[in-house]
C-alpha cells in the first residue's frame, strides 16, 4: 500500500508526527549500516517531495517548505532566501563540529573492515 494511503488512513494525515515516523522508518537501514546520525539527519534535514506530499498547512511546515514561501510568482527575494539558507545550515555545522571525532571514527572503522 502506498505510504501517502497509509498515514492518512491512520489519521496522521498533516500532522509533524508522520513526517518524523516515515523519515525515521527510512534512515534506519542506512544508519546501521553507517552508524553516522549526521549523514541520517542531512538526509531528513533537506528532504522536500515527502514533506510536500504528507502536509498542507502552513503550521507543519517542515524547513525546506518554508523557504518556498519567500518565492513570489515572477520574483525571488534573493537576500533572504540566502539569509534563511544560512540559517538553516547553521544547525548542521555546529552539530558536524561538536561530533566531528565521532564521525570521523565511525567512518574509519567502517572503512577498515
Amino acid at each position: 500500500m502506498p505510504l501517502y494511503l497509509l498515514v492518512y488512513k491512520a489519521h496522521l494525515y498533516d500532522t509533524l508526527f508522520a513526517l518524523m515516523l516515515t523519515m525515521s522508518a527510512a534512515a534506519v537501514p542506512v544508519s546501521v549500516l553507517v552508524m553516522v546520525s549526521i549523514y541520517d539527519g542531512l538526509n531528513v534535514w533537506n528532504n522536500f517531495i515527502l514533506p510536500l506530499v504528507l502536509t498542507q498547512s502552513n503550521g507543519v511546515a517542515v524547513l525546506p517548505l518554508g523557504l518556498t514561501k519567500l518565492e513570489d510568482q515572477y520574483a525571488i527575494n534573493v537576500p533572504a532566501v540566502m539569509a534563511a539558507v544560512l540559517l538553516s545550515v547553521l544547525p548542521l555545522v555546529v552539530l558536524f563540529a561538536v561530533m566531528r571525532k565521532q564521525v570521523m571514527r565511525s567512518l574509519g572503522s567502517v572503512v577498515m573492515r
